[in-house]
Order: structure tokens, then C-alpha cells, then sequence
């Protein structure tokens, strides 16, 4: 038979011994002898004849603990869980723990569960993990009916119906160190962590296909790509503002230098909570692995985290905390589990500590991690750039004494291969009156020697957070260096966030595809609109409205961003996309191409306002109603002699059927007749330079064969003969011409049939 210890405390104590030493101490109890108020009329099975154990608490003169104790007669399996009912009831209520006792150790207490506090008048069922350990290891209930006072009101605390399962080594269950797992035939060790009140309040589910939610949630599994393979999701619907926790058993207990945690995780939907991912030592507070907050996108993101262990036996923890609304899908696959530290990244959110940068040796001072503004007053952040919370982390320089004026603070990234090029980005924070500088460089491993190339800011930048970028790259292997040097005084300091390397070469400023994973330097509006924009691909989630593909590869395979205004949107709720910082241009030209596919559009607007300051903001364009299942260009001058930011506006039409789009983004430093685009694929008509091109080769090779056709006649009829060649006009052959008055070197030709478009500076503006 399985080794089981229960207990109901009908027949006697089972073994359980009460070895407190002061005032308070367990007893048990028929049910209606407690001389207390606050006793419960039934025991923990809910029998109004049966017994438990109870410490009473109304008064005492002495601040002891009450212990109820029972020994383990053998070894524990890894498997070994405990279940029991317990009761804690009054104003003054103090706090009831479980606790395991090394029997070499009699100093250090393994605290596994905790509740303080009055919980009500009620039984309540907590079930917890033992873990692996050897004979001898003690089990105990520790009280403390009045924590924190020495008299105070009737209070009682009770447990009932104790048990021990699958705690013999032979009931070890053979998954529970399988941490590899893709789901596809089950949940391999990953198992639901007990539903309690307090921590975890719903399952994760093991599903494949799409999830039910609209616009949330994966369409397919990440392990074969279709909708036949399975993955775990926390679902939003029916459990708004609540928590599911998947975890595994406690692990063996191993010393070495980490082990690697890989996952895939897919966060998609317009009120996507958050997911978090906990190491959990046995008796110890959990420590925070990793986290992400908001919709990530529709498509599944790669993560690493090296697991630190230090011979305590520890459990991992995925955590989904749903949001307020039911478009909060969160789901996880493929997870791996490594015996070996992962590979190094720049990537850093400094959410759980400064990931993979180092400081430097040389520093005069190193950067610090921290939240809800700086030590020194009129300076520094008063919030992260991840959450926009001043729960969120940032790496900041503290400028206050006793550091000196010029003094160097350098973190730096691990190294990177030689001739790699990376486009390294960042959000900078450098606000006070007495600023120093920030830079970023790359610093060749050999020699030490800093490549010419760098970026720098210096002097006040504002109460604000700024976006940049670097491009890295050293004929040598070389590392990615943030340097902070110290103004005149404490009013100083200078933050950082999101760092982002990414493979390649950086575009220019406003410009992104939304192709990499990520969203350049555009934002999300976090408090003056009434939704999120998406990042999509293949189709939006509602029929009649959204592009089926994107416009930069012409794929079902490349990204946009949308608007899904399927509910809880209703008519006129608004979407803002914010742009990083924009430098002053009297001669600039924002470009950008938009998808308004649906019988129930609404309105796309484009402003402009002063660098954070939304009530600055100018109507520059808009456009109202369906426009037809393609993508069109817009060109908008832009002509502004202060730093600025674009906001574009994607407000909710009269249904569900109004999902707009943009794509391909894109800052042009000049006029915009002079702008020429990437020879984007496919024949969707919002490329000028494509369509021009395709036009220019269509005419030269008529011409070609028409002068082809003239020589054969000559050299036939052996005297002069010039063919009547037509007249053509290649561009009316193809298109109609634009109306508009605006030179242009190309003839920004457009379909027949252009939306009208509503301009607040229609001068120069083009639009296909």
C-alpha cells in the first residue's frame, strides 16, 4: 500500500503533538465544547458531531507560539503534497504557518504556507508541496492567535482533516522532473498549482486550435504550426482580474553555476494582463525570473532565463494575471529545461535585475536598479518605460554626493561576433538642471579601443522618456557600452530601459515595417485613448474588414499593426499610436500606408503635436470610410521647426466590420515628391516606385519591338520608310494622372477611383 497519513482527529491525535511552551497550545475539540465565540459549529468534513484542533486566543501576557508537530517515520518522495482544512476567525486574528524542521538542523525553519489575518467564519481547504527529504524531517503547525498584540478579542485557530499523499518513494510520480515538454501528448511534470482564495484562482487548460476569445489568444500551437497541435493558455473570459498558476515539483536539489529555462509565449489581445515567471526555493519567497505586461502581438516570442540554484530544492512558477477585460488570452509552449546556463543576451527590461550586463571594472560608480523616481528631488524618472508605472524597474546613475562632477558609471553587454552589425535600441531618461551625458558605443574585446562610431546625448532632455538607437559593429569581436558621466551636481541622474539588440542595420527615425518583433519607436498611448493597437498578420479576427496580408512583403507571413473593433469596442472609442521623439524639419515628408477594408469604417487621423504634449496636437490628416481591400500611401509634409511626435488615430466605426491598418512607416528628411520607396513586392497599388518602374520597362520594351518592326520593313523594301508610331503616354496607359496641383518627379500616378481625403496642409500632400 502507498504510504498515506491522515488524520480527522475523531479517533484521537494521530500521531500530531502539541509542543508549544508558552501560554498558547493545541488542543482538540468536540465540536460545541470550545468555551470561545469565535469556535466553528462543525468540524473541517462539516459534521456538526465531530473534532479538530484548536489553539484558543483571548488574552496573553507573553508573545509565544503555539506548535503542533508530527515526525516523519521514513523517506519523503518528490512527489509528497499535504491537504488540510483550517479555520481562523476574529478581529485580532494572528497567523497560522506550516513549517518543515531539517532533523540535523534545528535553527532553520522551511516555512511552506502562510495565512495571517482574519479569513472568516468559514473552514477553508489548503493544499501545499512537502517535497523530497529523509527520515526524520518534522511537519509543524505554528500559531500565533494574537500576532502583534498582547490582548485583543476572542480568536481561535484551527485545523482539521490533515493528509500526506504519494509521499513514499515509490509513489514518486515518474514526470515529476520533466520539465522538457510540448504538450502534444500531455503536461509531462508541469501540473496546476492548488486553487486558493488568495493565490491562484483558475486552471491553465491544455487546448489546441484558437481559443474562443475574439482577437486574443493563439490560432495555432507553436511545436507544428497548426491547429491540430496543442499548447497550455490562461483564458481571459470568465476571469477577469484573476490568477492561474501552472508550476511543477519541487526539483532536486543540485549546486551548479544555473540551469536554462527556454519557453515560447503568446501575449495577443486589447487587454492582455500580465505573465510572470517565478523561482520558488522550498520555505523560501519566491524570486521573479522574467515578466511581460500587454499585448506582445499575434505570434508566439522565444525566451531564455538562467536559473540560479543553490541546493535548496525549488519549484518554477508560470503565472498569468488576467486583466480587466476578456481579450487577455496569455499561453505558453514548448518549454525546455537545460542543465547549463543559457546563452547570453542584451535584452534587458530590468524588471528582475540587470539580465546579462555587467558593470565595468573601471567604473568610478555603477548603475543601480530602481522604481518610483531617484534618491535626489527634480530628477530622474518617476516611472519605467516598460509598465509606465512606478512599480516598473529601471538601470539609472545616482548623481548625489559623494559622487563627483566627471565621475563614469559603464554597463556593458556581453560580446558580440565580429562583423555582426547590431541595431542596438534603447529609452534613455536624462532630466535635472545639472545633466551630465550618455553614451553608447562599441568597445573592441582585444584591444579595448572604442570604435569613432557612437551615439551621445548630453545636457537636460526632459521629464520625459526618449527613444534611440545605435548601430554596432567592430571588425572584432567587440561589446555594446552604456556610459554615464556626472554633471556639476545631484540633480543629475540619467536612466535607462527596454534595451533591444536586434540583427542588422537601424532604419531612420519614424521608420518601421513592424517585421522584427517588435514595434520600433512607436508606443501604445497609455491613459488618453480607449484601446490598444495591434500587431497582426494573415487577417484580423473579424470577417469583412482587415487586410489578409501585409503591405512590406505582400505575405500572410509579414506583420501590421490594427485596430480590432469587434467588442467590448463600441462606436467611437479611439486608438492612439504614439512615435518616438522627431527632430524639427521644415522639409520633411511622413509617409506611411494605410488599409481601411469594411462596411462599417470609421476614421483614420493623423496629428502632430510638441514632444509630450498631447494638447499641443494639430489635425494634419483624415480619412473617413471604406476604402476598399488594398493597401494606399499617404505623403504628408511636414514642416515644423520644434521637436515633435506623430500621432496616428484609429477611431471605431459604426461596427465590428471597421479594422484598420497601418504599415511601413517612415521619417523622410525632404520633400516629399523627391521621396522614392523600397521596391515593395506585389502589385497592391500603393507603390509609386514599383508601378512607375513596371511602366518605364513596359514602354521601353513597345518601343524596343516597335523599332525592331521599322528596320525589318527598311532593310525589306530597301528604301526609306518611317512607321506611324502612335502616340502613348505611359502613364495614361496605365493610370489615370492625380489631380493634384503638386510637382512630382514620378507623376504619383493612383487608381481611378481615389477616396477623398480630408488634409489640414493639403499643399504637397499625396496619397494613393
Amino acid at each position: 500500500m502507498p504510504f498515506r497519513s491522515t488524520c480527522d482527529f475523531e479517533e484521537g491525535q494521530c500521531g500530531w503533538k502539541d509542543a508549544s511552551g508558552g501560554a498558547y497550545y493545541w488542543e482538540r475539540y468536540h465540536v460545541g465544547d470550545s468555551p470561545t465565540t469565535q469556535a466553528p459549529d462543525r468540524d473541517g468534513a462539516g459534521n456538526a458531531d465531530g473534532h479538530y484542533m484548536m489553539v484558543k486566543g483571548d488574552s496573553s501576557l507573553f508573545y509565544f507560539a503555539a506548535y503542533l508537530i508530527t515526525e516523519t517515520k521514513g523517506r519523503l518522495g518528490q512527489s509528497c503534497k499535504m491537504t488540510f482544512m483550517y479555520h481562523l476567525s476574529g478581529k485580532d486574528t494572528g497567523a497560522l504557518a506550516v513549517q518543515l524542521q531539517d532533523p540535523d538542523d534545528f535553527i532553520t525553519l522551511y516555512i511552506l504556507w502562510i495565512k495571517r489575518n482574519d479569513q472568516g467564519d468559514e473552514w477553508k481547504r489548503a493544499e501545499l508541496f512537502i517535497g523530497e527529504h529523509g527520515a526524520g524531517w518534522a511537519v509543524e503547525f505554528e500559531s500565533y492567535p494574537l500576532l502583534g498584540t498582547f490582548v485583543g478579542e476572542a480568536t481561535d485557530v484551527c485545523v482539521d482533516e490533515i493528509e500526506l499523499f504519494n509521499c513514499h518513494p515509490d509513489d514518486n510520480k515518474l514526470y515529476a522532473s520533466e520539465l522538457t515538454c510540448d504538450f502534444e501528448s500531455g503536461t509531462c511534470g508541469w501540473i496546476q498549482e492548488p486553487n486558493d482564495i488568495d493565490v491562484d484562482h483558475f486552471d491553465w487548460e491544455r487546448r489546441s486550435g484558437p481559443t474562443p476569445g475574439i482577437a486574443t489568444g493563439p490560432d495555432e500551437d507553436r511545436t507544428r504550426g497548426t491547429r491540430d497541435g496543442f499548447y497550455m493558455v490562461a483564458l481571459g473570459q470568465g476571469h477577469m482580474n484573476q490568477r492561474a498558476i501552472m508550476t511543477v515539483y519541487p526539483q532536486p536539489r543540485t549546486s551548479s553555476e544555473g540551469s536554462c529555462l527556454g519557453f515560447w509565449y503568446h501575449m495577443y489581445g486589447a487587454t492582455v494582463g500580465t505573465l510572470n515567471v517565478w523561482q520558488q526555493r522550498l520555505g523560501w519567497p519566491g524570486t521573479k525570473l522574467w515578466t511581460r505586461t500587454g499585448t506582445q502581438g499575434n505570434e508566439w516570442h522565444q525566451v531564455f532565463v538562467t536559473v540560479m540554484q543553490d541546493g535548496i530544492q525549488f519549484q518554477i512558477h508560470f503565472e498569468a494575471d488576467i486583466n480587466n477585460g476578456e481579450a487577455s488570452d496569455i499561453a505558453v509552449d514548448d518549454i525546455t529545461w537545460d542543465p547549463y546556463p543559457c546563452e547570453p543576451t542584451a535584452v534587458c527590461d530590468f524588471e528582475t535585475g540587470f539580465c546579462d550586463w555587467t558593470h565595468d571594472p573601471d567604473n568610478d560608480m555603477d548603475w543601480r536598479r530602481g522604481r518610483d523616481g531617484s534618491r535626489s528631488s527634480d530628477t530622474g524618472p518617476g516611472y519605467d518605460h516598460t509598465l509606465g508605472t512606478p512599480e516598473g524597474w529601471y538601470a539609472y546613475m545616482e548623481a548625489s554626493f559623494p559622487r563627483q562632477p566627471g565621475f563614469i558609471a559603464m554597463l556593458v553587454s556581453h560580446v558580440f561576433p565580429a562583423d555582426s552589425v547590431q541595431c542596438f535600441s534603447f529609452w534613455y531618461h536624462m532630466y535635472g538642471r545639472t545633466m551630465g551625458s550618455l553614451s553608447v558605443y562599441a568597445r573592441d574585446v582585444e584591444t579595448g579601443g572604442v570604435r569613432p562610431e557612437r551615439w551621445t546625448k548630453s545636457g537636460e532632455q526632459g521629464d520625459m522618456w526618449r527613444y534611440g538607437h545605435f548601430e554596432a559593429t567592430s571588425n572584432n569581436d567587440f561589446q555594446i557600452v552604456i556610459e554615464a558621466v556626472k554633471g556639476e551636481d545631484g540633480n543629475g541622474d540619467i536612466a535607462i530601459d527596454d534595451l533591444l539588440p536586434i540583427p542588422g542595420s537601424c532604419g531612420i527615425p519614424g521608420h518601421c515595417t513592424f517585421d522584427d518583433g517588435h514595434m520600433c519607436g512607436w508606443t501604445n498611448e497609455r491613459e488618453l485613448d480607449d484601446f490598444d493597437w495591434q500587431r497582426d498578420k494573415a487577417g484580423t479576427p473579424t470577417d469583412g474588414t482587415g487586410p489578409a496580408r501585409d503591405h512590406t512583403t505582400n505575405s500572410d507571413s509579414g506583420f501590421y499593426m490594427y485596430t480590432e473593433s469587434s467588442p467590448p469596442q463600441t462606436i467611437g472609442n479611439k486608438a492612439w499610436l504614439v512615435s518616438e521623439h522627431l527632430d524639427p524639419t521644415m522639409t520633411g515628408c511622413f509617409i506611411y500606408y494605410y488599409h481601411m477594408d469594411g462596411n462599417q469604417m470609421g476614421t483614420l487621423r493623423l496629428y502632430t503635436m510638441e514632444a509630450e504634449n498631447p494638447g499641443s496636437r494639430v489635425e494634419r490628416w483624415s480619412l473617413t470610410g471604406n476604402q476598399g481591400n488594398q493597401w494606399r500611401e499617404v505623403r504628408l509634409p511636414i514642416n515644423l521647426n520644434m521637436e515633435f511626435q506623430i500621432i496616428i488615430e484609429g477611431i471605431v466605426g459604426n461596427g465590428e466590420r471597421s479594422n484598420m491598418a497601418i504599415d511601413d512607416t517612415e521619417m523622410f528628411y525632404g520633400q516629399c515628391e523627391d521621396y522614392v520607396p523600397p521596391p515593395y513586392p506585389g502589385g497592391s497599388g500603393s507603390n509609386t516606385g514599383a508601378i512607375v518602374f513596371t511602366a518605364v520597362v513596359v514602354t521601353l520594351l513597345v518601343l524596343c519591338g516597335l523599332c525592331a518592326v521599322w528596320y525589318y520593313y527598311r532593310r525589306k523594301q530597301a528604301e526609306p520608310m518611317v512607321p506611324s508610331m502612335p502616340s502613348m503616354n505611359t502613364m495614361t496607359a496605365w493610370f489615370k494622372k492625380s489631380s493634384s496641383s503638386a510637382p512630382s518627379s514620378m507623376e504619383n500616378p493612383t487608381y481611378d477611383d481615389p477616396p477623398s481625403v480630408t488634409s489640414k496642409d493639403t499643399a504637397g500632400l499625396y496619397e494613393k
